[in-house]
């Protein structure tokens, strides 16, 4: 008997990754090792047909649907808005919200470590 064709979640997020046109790819790779570095222990999968990154619950998104930029997505970043001094989270759901990158010029480490850290506290409150 042959056993089933198992792709890791990983290699999903990969071939997701993959698809994506360079500036895309690069944007993309830039969150997730933020993510990664603050949230070693954080998984990581597809869901919605996108990267999506949980603990407790989803907290983190990454979405990259049009061809020009991606969304860094908070599932309670409506939550967040009080720690984003900046105003990059931007959105009108009443739950979730994002940050939009063209570039990764945009992406202020320090800052963005910092948001994601925040995320991190409010879904271990939640």
């Amino acid at each position: 008997m042959t056993k089933p064709n198992i792709i890791s979640a990983t290699n999903t997020v990969e071939r997701y990754f993959a698809q994506l046109n360079g500036r895309q790819r690069r944007l993309c790779y830039n969150i997730r090792t933020l993510i990664l570095s603050v949230a070693p222990d954080i998984v990581e999968h597809l869901k919605w047909d996108h990267p999506t990154y949980s603990r407790r619950r989803d907290v983190f998104w990454i979405q990259a649907d049009a061809d020009r930029w991606i969304n860094f997505g908070f599932f309670q970043g409506a939550k967040m808005m009080v720690y984003d001094p900046r105003g990059m989270v931007e959105g009108g759901g009443q739950i979730s919200r994002h940050i939009q990158l063209a570039n990764t010029r945009q992406i202020d480490r320090p800052y963005f470590k910092m948001l994601i850290k925040r995320a991190l506290e409010i879904d271990e409150l939640s």
